[in-house]
């Protein structure tokens, strides 16, 4: 007899991650397993606000410390880089990346919360708030869309970019500088058979799919 379908509600604070290995994570699970997934996309700390409420089970997130109440796991590390077209950084960047030009050309970030290109920026220019002309944009693919097409220029995790770098479309403008984020698992630390396996596949998936320290 066909068992009913079971939810897990589940979190991430890292949409790159929905973008680029959790689907893949979960794969086989979905497909074998009768359970249906409802994610959300939150910030830190309304991620784990989520966690502890009760309102999800578990949650890809930055934070390396458990909530009180769950398990933790360490997934792996995703590498940020800074990138545009060949062409946009001939027009704003010929002679490398500093402050000065930092402050004319057109940046695009997923939203208000996302600070990467400071974390990039105070690497690389000893730097950060610089003021760069901003696009905000909340659309994972637009965003990617709007690097590879020209518009602006912003960080890109390296699951998505090697392709485009590999091939041309996009440059590196900081080479010798990325930004490493590592992700965890948080999920609730109570028996259940269905939330052993969903961790299970998110681990394992994660851990073949990110760089590992």
């Amino acid at each position: 007899m066909r068992q009913p379908w079971r939810k897990y509600r589940t979190t991430a604070e890292d949409c790159d991650s929905l973008a680029t290995w959790f689907a893949d994570a979960v794969d086989d699970l979905l497909r074998e397993g009768e359970i249906v997934l409802d994610v959300k996309v939150d910030d830190q700390e309304l991620t784990h606000r989520s966690l502890r409420n009760g309102e999800v089970m578990g949650c890809v997130s930055v934070e390396a410390r458990p909530a009180q109440g769950c398990n933790l796991s360490y997934l792996g590390y995703m590498d940020y880089r800074l990138l545009a077209t060949p062409e946009l950084a001939a027009d704003y960047y010929p002679d490398g990346v500093n402050a000065a030009a930092v402050r004319r050309a057109p940046l695009v970030v997923f939203n208000r919360k996302d600070r990467l290109h400071d974390k990039l920026f105070r690497k690389a220019l000893r730097r950060a708030r610089l003021s760069p002309p901003t696009h905000y944009m909340p659309s994972h693919e637009t965003y990617l869309g709007m690097i590879v097409g020209g518009i602006a220029y912003g960080m890109v995790p390296d699951l998505q970019s090697a392709d485009y770098v590999e091939s041309g479309e996009l440059v590196d403008l900081t080479p010798e500088h990325s930004v490493r984020v590592d992700l965890y698992w948080h999920c609730w630390n109570f028996p259940s058979e269905l939330l052993d396996v969903l961790t299970q596949a998110v681990v394992d998936g994660a851990r073949e799919m990110l760089f590992q320290s």
